[in-house]
């Protein structure tokens, strides 16, 4: 399964998965029964984030009190025709997921930012978007049901909704389409969109931070093209 690279974690207790067969095994055996998870990217080192390996970008929007349903998909749909190349598409009952694989894979926290940056840069402006992708995420499995909402999660055409998003969305997985999945489906990595090349025609502003407060002691600045207080650092890797 070229979409389902090891070891990865799997359930909401984040136990660490080494092959495909037991990932078919953990949904086969419990989907129905608890709502089921994966860490949406891999790594090399099992437990060690710093290892991660990021194949994809992934958005996720949801509806709100102040984001009607309707609303919601018109943003998916301004998503999808910024995006280029493969993607994959995900209803969840309250919103969608939306995957778009990489041509290669980055690997480590020095490319998750520049993956943040790119994923909010395509999202700009649309207010429904809940979260991004980042070495951390969890997110629930396409074709599994949500056992607290009695709703599926279910994998659809992307270019079809860009398209028309008022379409009829399936109330279960369609067997048609498992070629999409953006876990257990199939991709043409030559198909897909380059973060590297996009990161070197988009690179990041330049800041630079002392590290040190009026009386010279340390903020705790993290690294990289923007310095952010760790505080802050830690804010944007949750939804919102």
């Amino acid at each position: 399964m070229e979409l389902l690279p090891m070891p990865r974690q799997i359930g909401l207790k984040r136990a660490f998965c080494t092959s495909s067969d037991d990932f078919v095994r953990y949904v086969r055996d419990l989907n129905g029964k608890a709502c089921l998870y994966t860490s949406l990217y891999s790594f090399d080192v099992p437990g060690d984030y710093d290892s991660v390996v990021m194949d994809r970008a992934w958005w996720d929007f949801d509806m709100n009190d102040t984001w009607p349903m309707e609303q919601v998909k018109l943003h998916v749909a301004t998503l999808l025709q910024r995006l280029d190349g493969d993607v994959r598409l995900v209803a969840t009952g309250r919103g969608f997921h939306v995957h778009q694989p990489f041509a290669r894979p980055v690997r480590g926290r020095d490319w998750a930012g520049h993956l943040d940056r790119y994923e909010r840069e395509m999202a700009k402006d649309l207010g429904s978007l809940d979260g991004v992708g980042y070495p951390e995420k969890m997110t629930r499995i396409s074709g599994t049901r949500n056992v607290k909402r009695g709703r599926w999660a279910v994998t659809i055409r992307a270019r079809d909704f860009q398209r028309n998003p008022r379409m009829r969305i399936p109330d279960r997985p369609v067997e048609a389409y498992r070629h999409l999945d953006p876990f257990q489906g199939v991709v043409h990595r030559d198909q897909c969109f380059d973060l590297v090349k996009w990161v070197h025609a988009n690179p990041a502003p330049q800041r630079h931070a002392t590290g040190l407060s009026t009386d010279g002691k340390a903020l705790g600045l993290t690294h990289g093209p923007c310095a952010l207080p760790v505080c802050l650092e830690r804010a944007i890797h949750v939804s919102n």
